[in-house]
Order: structure tokens, then C-alpha cells, then sequence
């Protein structure tokens, strides 16, 4: 046993409790995230690049001609860009609109210059599936890195 080296901090990751018996030793855990400065600047921790997993057109009400004389209204594609789509499950409003066939969405997008014209008299309108979303009312984070849109599908379009 005199020809072993002694094991140092150097070979051997650092104890929780250094002083504990051999039975109660753990091995801590590593942190997430080393720099706490870095911890306290993300605001929006589970909102990331890899959440923007659907594509979403925002759409204006705009009049166009009707060809003879007179306009119509429709609604226009203004851009496209990834979003984050999530349905509400919550309290009592949102389950009564469950059972008259609406659907409570938050849309979370990055922020752009493109996204601060948004308003409530816009819509939103998932590329893949064709759903029509309503916007209700939008939301910018206080980072200014998201905007929230608290949207409802199967209403009457405004």
C-alpha cells in the first residue's frame, strides 16, 4: 500500500459532503450552469430555437377590388416566420370553450421588427395544417426577445 499514490482533487470529482463516512458519499452533481450571471439574463428558459417547431403566416384585413367596381375584404399574407404553438388546458373559460368548439392558443415567436405592426385585428394561420388562429391580444416579453399571442381557432374571424 506505500507504493499507491494517494488520490488528489485532481483524480477524483469533488464530494457533496466531504466529511461523510464511506456509505453516505455522494458525488455532487454538476451544475447547468456554470456562470450564474448568464442563469439570470435567460428569460424565457424553456423558450429556444428548437421550441419554434411550427411555421406560422401573419395575415392583415386589407380591401381589394372585386373587378367590378366595388372592393372586398380579405385578409393578406404579410410574412412567415417559426413559432411555438401551445394549447391551453386551463381553468373555467377555456374548458367552456372547449365544448363549444374553440381552441385557446398561446403562439410564441422571436421578436422582429416585422411583429411589432401586429394587432388584435390581425390573424394567425398555421402554414402545415391550415388552422386560422385569431389574435386576441399580444404580449411582448419584458427582454424584448419574444412576443406572445394569445390567440383562439373556431370563432367567427373579426
Amino acid at each position: 500500500m506505500a507504493g499507491r499514490p494517494l488520490r488528489t482533487s485532481k483524480t477524483r470529482p469533488a464530494l457533496s459532503r466531504p466529511n461523510a463516512g464511506p456509505k453516505q458519499r455522494r458525488w455532487a452533481k454538476p451544475r447547468l450552469c456554470q456562470n450564474p450571471k448568464r442563469m439570470l439574463t435567460m428569460s424565457h428558459p424553456t423558450k429556444h430555437a428548437g421550441a419554434l417547431n411550427h411555421r406560422v403566416a401573419f395575415e392583415k384585413k386589407a380591401e381589394q377590388s372585386d373587378g367590378a367596381g366595388g372592393t372586398k375584404t380579405d385578409f393578406t399574407e404579410q410574412f412567415t416566420c417559426a413559432a411555438n404553438i401551445i394549447h391551453q388546458r386551463g381553468g373555467e373559460a377555456v374548458m367552456a370553450g372547449r365544448l363549444a368548439g374553440r381552441s385557446t392558443v398561446i403562439i410564441s415567436v422571436r421578436q422582429s421588427s416585422a411583429h411589432t405592426l401586429v394587432d388584435s385585428d390581425w390573424r394567425a394561420r398555421d402554414v402545415r395544417s391550415g388552422v386560422i388562429f385569431n389574435i386576441r391580444s399580444v404580449t411582448p416579453s419584458a427582454d424584448r426577445m419574444w412576443v406572445d399571442y394569445l390567440c383562439e381557432s373556431g370563432v367567427a374571424v373579426n
